[in-house]
């Protein structure tokens, strides 16, 4: 019997997004993965947004992952396309 291949999962390059209002911040973080639950993954309630070129977010004023939406073979066949998107309070 062949050996499984260990499951591998991708941040898709440049997929990074930052917002903002007066209030929150947000974040978005896009991912192939070869299964949805791959560790690596973003975690709701329990992951922080890292921004482009920057060191993961933490603390009170940190964006904190608050859902993670998993969708099988789109837009790639055999993958799941993972959308974690993140938000924070601004500080004042």
């Amino acid at each position: 019997m062949a050996e499984e291949a260990p499951p591998t999962i991708t941040e898709l390059p440049g997929s990074r997004a930052m917002s903002s209002d007066n209030d929150f911040r947000y974040g978005t973080m896009l991912f192939a993965s070869t299964t949805a639950t791959d560790a690596g993954i973003p975690v709701a309630r329990t992951t922080f947004f890292t921004p482009p070129g920057g060191a993961q977010e933490s603390g009170l004023f940190g964006r904190k992952c608050i859902k993670v939406d998993v969708t099988p073979d789109k837009p790639l066949p055999g993958l799941f396309h993972v959308i974690a998107q993140f938000a924070g309070i601004r500080g004042y």
